[in-house]
């Protein structure tokens, strides 16, 4: 993986809402992503409007706690002439959510490379530490490409 990807990555990490994230329903029955460890910090809910729709809402934050919830659509730059459809997004979790289903798949990829490493890494249920018997070309080749996959990414840092 490449330095800048990865940084990108604990920037993302360390801005964004401390983990768990889990979904629940609140007094209304709206669902709520909250972080249960930070005192039931808000993530993101939605507001219902009637049968109309609803804003989903994220909070922001200035010290990493507390904060207030804004509308999604008031953390995005206002539509308009020479503002592009798919704007920069400067709220921590909205960019988050959207860098880590990107990366998604080729993290995937690269664990499953990793799981088929170490099974080949693997003898009498002990985890080998010499390469030199682990390396198994199609393999690591996959493992290579992996790699390469999630290096060619666009992820967007804070």
């Amino acid at each position: 993986m490449t330095t800048s990807n990865v940084e990108r990555m604990r920037e993302l990490e360390k801005a964004a809402t401390g983990v768990p994230w889990r979904w629940r329903n609140c007094a209304g029955g709206s669902p709520e992503l909250v972080s249960p460890p930070g005192g039931m910090l808000l993530v993101m809910d939605a507001v219902r409007h009637g049968m109309n729709g609803a804003d989903f809402r994220f909070a922001k934050r200035t010290d990493g706690m507390g904060g207030t919830m804004h509308k999604a659509i008031e953390l995005l730059p206002k539509a308009g002439r020479g503002v592009p459809d798919y704007p920069e997004v400067t709220n921590p979790d909205m960019k988050l959510i959207a860098e880590m289903r990107n990366c998604l798949p080729a993290l995937l990829e690269i664990a499953e490379a990793a799981q088929e490493l170490e099974k080949d890494a693997t003898v009498d249920g002990q985890l080998c530490d010499q390469l030199s018997i682990v390396v198994n070309e199609p393999k690591w080749a996959a493992f290579k490409d992996a790699i390469a996959k999630f290096n060619s990414l666009k992820i967007e840092g804070l």
